[in-house]
This record gives structure tokens, C-alpha cells and sequence, in this order.
């Protein structure tokens, strides 16, 4: 990595985190849904997952997580950065194994004094699901989420629909991309599945071409490796990365592709993309960020950062620009990554990175250590003491049994 590395502070332990009563819920099945889905299920967890939803102003943190020992489960804990830490989350039990995927905003339709919050997610499947939550602490142990509060729909049901391989959501519609390149948006909870309207799909294949007077046609789209919803001046887009390398977005409202780019690495060979995150808008200088996982033939992987910049005519005009140098992580990849307008939080599993996006100067990295890992290296139990310490002890056995 190009520039300066300092060290800019040292996690903390939350008081009470480790005592945490688990509320067990359970979401009810349309069991038809589930025994109709005929593609292939996606890939089961391979490792644990976790992220966070703010809601509101000042913010509501919704922490949720899922492991590959209970794939099924989903972890949600309600906190609050005026309040001390909950004493109590929830443990929500789908009918099979979830899909890496979990988006919860505030019930907007509630305008009771109680927050309600709907939860977005679909199962390996493709079943998914809308379930409206009530505050955290609303729920008894071992209960089970009333029917009238759960909308469930099955997105595989098409027998020519590819596997999941992504998902997001905006209010009311979630969205899934497929290892056949296409996308399926689907108007979960604001129209009954067999309104017109409830879904489409959108797809970028090139359409016919005509070789030897032959009809033939052109090439299918890679697989959809992972895709965002973002609003961009009051229009919401969704941002596609696709597993060689083309980037595109789609207009939601006028499910029209409105730009295509093919992302490159110079001097790697074999890069697979991974990944895609994106920033806020900076309006300031009409950027929006993006961070994009790649990994090349030698299994190192790298994080590049792009700036896409918006320009306004008659329609809104995009171009992709490289921004910071490319950030390599030597060990293990991202646990997760936060793009701001104007900054990169990028949390490993030996500590946290951060990095300004527009710096004009050197490249400054500001890491914040892990409390284990500070606390191992005072008490000389990390590896790169480990043996000095073994000698050290030694020669102090050693030294006592001659005195003695």
C-alpha cells in the first residue's frame, strides 16, 4: 500500500455485551412456497456474516448477524447511541438457511410512538421474505411471528430462473441478481404477487444478431456478483457488479439501463471480481464513491476505489474514474467495508483501517488495533514474542535452580 500508516486508536469493549438475554422467534412458512422452488439452492454459508442498519435521526443501530453453524438463524440486537447496551436481542428462526443478505428500515406506514421495522431477506432457496418487526424487546421467548405480519414469496418458482448469487432491497422491493447475468425486482408487501407490476426482470443481453443470415444471439451476461440500491437525486439506481468486470447501472422507476463499463486491472492477471460497495453522494464535487474486491490468480486480495461522476444535460451522464491507490490486504479479506462521501472504513479480523478517498497529499492509513490483539501483545502471548518469552523463561528456570 502506497503512503503513511498510523495507529489512530484501540477498539473498546461494550459493557454488558457479553450478557445479552437471546429471545428465540420463529417466522412462520407458506409451506407451498418452499416446496415450489425448482432451481438449484445458491451456495450455504461458508462463513459467518454481520452488518448494521442506522434508522433514523438520531440513529437506531440494528446489528444483525448469521453464522454457518445455525444458517437459519438470524441475530438482531437494538441499539441505541443515547442508552446503555441492550440486555436482550433476538434469535429469528427462518424454515431454511438464509442467503447473506439482510436489509431493515423503519416501517414508514407506522406513525404509532412505538418504532416498527421491516426486515428484508431470502433463503438459499430463493424464498423470500418481509417480516414487520415490532421493538425488540415487544417479543416473549419462543414465540412466533403472527402470519398477517409476514409476506413471503418464492422467486425461484420459474423453472428457468437462475441461481441467486445477489440481493438488496429498497421500500418495498427487493431485488435479486442470478448467475445468469439477470436481475429480478419484485414489489414485496406494496403489491399482491399476482398484481400486475409485482416483478420484472432486467437483463442486458445484447439481443439478436444476424451472422450468415442466421438469427443467432450474442453472448448472456456473466453472473451477477453483487449489486446495490442507491438514490441518486431523488432517483434510485441500482448498481451492478457482474463477475468479469462489467459494471452497470439500471434506472429502477424506468427499468432502463443508463451506463456500462468495463472494470480492468492493469498488471493483474486472472482477476475475479468479488465484491461492490458504495458511498454516499458527494455533492460537492458530484461523486458518488465505489469499492470494488478483487482477487487475482495468486488468491491476493485487493480492494480499488472508483469515483463515479455525475454530470446533468438532458439526462444524467455518468463517467468511471479510478480514485486512491488500490489497498491490498496481505491477511484474510474484508470482514465488511463502510464507504462515506469522503472516507473508507474497512474492518479485518486483526483490526480496522481507515482512509480518506479525495486526500490531496500522501496517502495517510489510519488502523485502530483490536483490544485481544493489544492485550496478547502485553501479556507476551502473540507469535512474534512467543519464542523470545520461551527462552526468557528458561533461562530464568534456569538461573533459580543454580541459587538454589
Amino acid at each position: 500500500m502506497v503512503g503513511r500508516s498510523c495507529l489512530a486508536g484501540m477498539e473498546v469493549p461494550i459493557i454488558g455485551s457479553d450478557s445479552i438475554k437471546w429471545f428465540q422467534v420463529s417466522v412462520p412458512s407458506n409451506s407451498s412456497s418452499s416446496a415450489s422452488s425448482t432451481s438449484a439452492p445458491a451456495t450455504t454459508l461458508s462463513r459467518d456474516f454481520a452488518s448494521c442498519s442506522a434508522i433514523g435521526n438520531p440513529p437506531t443501530y440494528l446489528i444483525w448477524k448469521t453464522s454457518k453453524g445455525q444458517p437459519n438463524v438470524l441475530e438482531i440486537l437494538e441499539v441505541y447511541g443515547d442508552k446503555e447496551f441492550p440486555k436482550i436481542g433476538l434469535q429469528i428462526s427462518f424454515p431454511d438457511a438464509l442467503f447473506p443478505f439482510v436489509y431493515i428500515q423503519q416501517d414508514e406506514s407506522n406513525f404509532g410512538s412505538e418504532k416498527t421495522y421491516l426486515l428484508y431477506t431470502v433463503t438459499v432457496n430463493g424464498v423470500a421474505f418481509l417480516v414487520k418487526l415490532k421493538g425488540l424487546h415487544k417479543y416473549a421467548s419462543s414465540s412466533v411471528v403472527a402470519s398477517n405480519e409476514v409476506v413471503e414469496y418464492n422467486t425461484q418458482a420459474n423453472p428457468q430462473c437462475g441461481v441467486i448469487t445477489a440481493a438488496a432491497a429498497s421500500s418495498r422491493c427487493l431485488i435479486v441478481g442470478r448467475n445468469d447475468g439477470s436481475i429480478g425486482c419484485f414489489q414485496l408487501g406494496l403489491l399482491d404477487a399476482t398484481a400486475p407490476g409485482f416483478m420484472w426482470e432486467l437483463r442486458d443481453d445484447a439481443g439478436f444478431g444476424r451472422l450468415w443470415g442466421i438469427v443467432s444471439r450474442s453472448r448472456i451476461s456473466a453472473p451477477v456478483q453483487d449489486l446495490a440500491v442507491v438514490e441518486v437525486h431523488q432517483r434510485k439506481l441500482i448498481f451492478v457488479l457482474h463477475s468479469d468486470g462489467i459494471f452497470r447501472a439500471w434506472d429502477l422507476a424506468n427499468r432502463s439501463k443508463i451506463f456500462s463499463h468495463a472494470i480492468t486491472v492493469p498488471t493483474v492477471t486472472g482477476t475475479i471480481f468479488l465484491k461492490l460497495w458504495v458511498g454516499d453522494d458527494n455533492r460537492a464535487m458530484n461523486i458518488i464513491p465505489l469499492a470494488i474486491l478483487h482477487k487475482n490468480s495468486m488468491e491476493v486480495e485487493m480492494i480499488s476505489f472508483y469515483g463515479l461522476n455525475l454530470g446533468f444535460g438532458d439526462k444524467m451522464i455518468f463517467t468511471l474514474e479510478p480514485l486512491i491507490t488500490d489497498i491490498t490486504l496481505e491477511e484474510g479479506g474484508p470482514v465488511d467495508v463502510i464507504l462515506t462521501s469522503d472516507k473508507v472504513w474497512i474492518l479485518k479480523e486483526d483490526g480496522l483501517l481507515m482512509q480518506e478517498l479525495f486526500c490531496q497529499k500522501e496517502a495517510v492509513t489510519h488502523s485502530y488495533g483490536l483490544q485481544e490483539a493489544f492485550v496478547a501483545d502485553q501479556l507476551f502471548q502473540s507469535s512474534e514474542h512467543f519464542a523470545d518469552e520461551i527462552l526468557w523463561l528458561a533461562h530464568t528456570v534456569f538461573s533459580s535452580s543454580k541459587v538454589l
